[in-house]
């Protein structure tokens, strides 16, 4: 299965505010 941009955003934006 593929990810797409809009749920590789929402994990990147989690990510970063995780870890500032």
């Amino acid at each position: 299965r593929y990810i797409t941009p809009d749920q590789l955003a929402d994990l990147y934006k989690g990510f970063v505010k995780n870890y500032p």
